[in-house]
């Protein structure tokens, strides 16, 4: 069970300046094998923006983690994810870098890095 909410505002900062926010929101729910001994369920959720630098860029923010119910070994973690993303008329390039939190007693934090492309036919 997938439920993706977005939106966007258009915000009027002056008599040109017209920009695009976009926000979204998304959850899962997964479950695997349900009946089974083992039952895979967790859940996976993630808010965020997309505010305008410029007409071509874009700064990326990102909120989510993972809710893990009766998965024996499976912690839930959190996730903060900052980014830029370019856009070239119908091409789009995405960096940003994850600092991800795991819940468990003692456990560190880590960085995920992430770069991806897409393209509009």
């Amino acid at each position: 069970l997938t439920l993706f909410l977005s939106g966007t505002a258009l915000i009027d900062f002056g008599p040109s300046k017209d920009y695009a926010i976009a926000l979204y929101g998304e959850g899962d729910i997964v479950l695997n094998d349900p009946g089974k001994d083992f039952v895979d369920k967790y859940g996976v959720y993630s808010f965020g923006a997309l505010l305008p630098i410029s007409t071509d860029l874009g700064f990326i923010f990102e909120f989510g983690g993972t809710v893990n119910k009766d998965t024996p070994g499976i912690k839930d973690i959190i996730r903060v994810t900052p980014g830029l993303r370019l856009n070239r008329q119908n091409t789009s390039f995405t960096a940003s870098v994850s600092y991800v939190k795991p819940e468990a007693n003692g456990a560190s934090s880590y960085p995920e890095f992430t770069l991806s492309g897409t393209m509009s036919f």
